[in-house]
């Protein structure tokens, strides 16, 4: 299943921008390893070509990229969308006021069409300046779905 984010362009100016499409879901601290923007704001990833996406998976940032760390109580709120043609937008989820930090899995077993993908911030229990998602936003977009075990999985972004 190959991750079809990696490595695909972010098209707002955010901290660490690098990090948001790297891949890399396990190396992350409170230091490095993210990307942050201020909220609210968001972050797009342009994936270049339109794909069925069935699976889209995001890490908030929940301190436990460290070993022997317990989950940080901060909490995010937020709106998933996607587009095909960078105009309509399509939200996918919208936290309400029920806030989460951690992965967050979103299913579509008949699959949905998108080349663009976005993460509307809108509200962090922690800092009123930035939203932090460790190495991610991961986007990840597969054909299976996931498995029990999929917590802290380095496979990512899967047409």
């Amino acid at each position: 299943m190959p991750n079809v984010a990696l490595q695909r362009i972010v098209e707002e100016r955010v901290q660490n921008v690098e990090a948001a499409t790297d891949g890399d879901v396990i190396h992350y601290t409170g230091n490095r390893g993210f990307t942050s923007f201020d909220w609210p704001g968001t972050l797009t990833v342009d994936l270049a070509s339109t794909y069925t996406i069935r699976c889209i998976r995001t890490l908030l940032w929940d301190g436990l990229g460290e070993p022997n760390r317990t989950r940080d109580p901060r909490f995010y709120l937020y709106r998933l969308l996607v587009s095909v043609d960078h105009n309509q937008w399509k939200v996918l989820f919208d936290t309400g006021n029920n806030g989460s930090n951690g992965w967050q899995v979103f299913n579509f077993p008949d699959g949905l069409q998108a080349r663009y993908v976005r993460i509307h911030g809108l509200f962090n229990s922690k800092s009123t300046t930035k939203i932090p998602f460790p190495s991610p936003p991961r986007l990840s977009y597969n054909e299976s779905y996931l498995p029990s075990h999929w917590m802290r999985r380095p496979e990512m972004l899967y047409p």
